[in-house]
């Protein structure tokens, strides 16, 4: 194809991601906004309804400074859902996309990569969602002192955290197949990965005991489930390895 038609391609497929962007946004603001506010401010209210249970006098609600402020949050969040709904939909055009111009081999790369890659970050989300979140939170709201400060949180402030976690652990989750990959690549082995590997949990458990609360258990479900990820990496790495100088019959 001349680029001109490969170009055409190209917008044809972005109008289709984006009109199935737009019609699920509108069908969230239109149809479930509330129901989606409430799900966005859940892991505040798990962390608030903790500490009130440790007798900390804290408000569910979340404090809204300006009368835009409500609007960009359901604008955000809406779009954000929508997006994610829509990611399969954006993959398959992707695909159908660059499929015709990827050798039989690297069409079976990566049409068996992607869908783990998918898999391991939805798993990132509902990691944070349900646990990392609340948990998080639950330490910062605690470290205030009642004394002198009045805890009174921004809607706004509290979605960018929610965001910055999400997007975070999304991305951490993608570990085992970032190494799997470098090690296809030869850029490292499951050798010198093992020889790291002291380092590595030491790290992991420095960033658990920095973003948890101050006790032992928060901290190791923190830093074993990052732990695991970076050894399912090395097992990866191996197996490949292994395959890879297995004889042939």
């Amino acid at each position: 194809m001349p680029i001109a038609a490969h170009l055409e391609e190209l917008r044809r497929r972005l109008f289709l991601v984006v009109m199935a962007t737009a019609i699920l946004f509108l069908v969230g603001w239109g149809v479930f906004k509330a129901e989606l506010e409430q799900i966005f401010v859940r892991p505040h209210q798990l962390a608030v309804a903790e500490l009130k249970a440790e007798g900390m006098v804290l408000s569910e609600k979340l404090v809204v400074l300006s009368p835009l402020e409500s609007i960009f949050f359901d604008l955000r969040i809406c779009l954000l859902v929508a997006v994610l709904l829509s990611l399969p939909w954006a993959l398959f055009q992707g695909w159908m996309f660059i499929a015709s111009g990827l050798r039989s081999s690297e069409r079976r790369a990566v049409a068996r990569v992607v869908p783990f890659s998918v898999a391991a970050g939805a798993l990132g989300l509902l990691f944070g969602y349900f646990f990392m979140i609340p948990l998080v939170l639950r330490f910062l709201y605690a470290t205030a002192n009642p004394e002198v400060m009045l805890q009174s949180y921004r809607l706004a402030d509290y979605l960018s955290i929610f965001l910055l976690f999400t997007l975070a652990l999304a991305l951490l989750f993608q570990l085992p197949i970032l190494l799997s990959g470098l090690g296809a690549a030869g850029l490292v082995s499951a050798k010198s990965l093992r020889k790291h590997r002291r380092h590595f949990i030491l790290g992991a458990f420095v960033i658990g005991a920095i973003v948890t609360p101050p006790d032992p258990v928060s901290q190791l479900l923190m830093a074993v489930p990052v732990v695991l990820l970076f050894e399912f990496g090395i097992f990866l790495v191996a197996f490949r390895e292994r395959r890879a100088t297995a004889p042939v019959a």
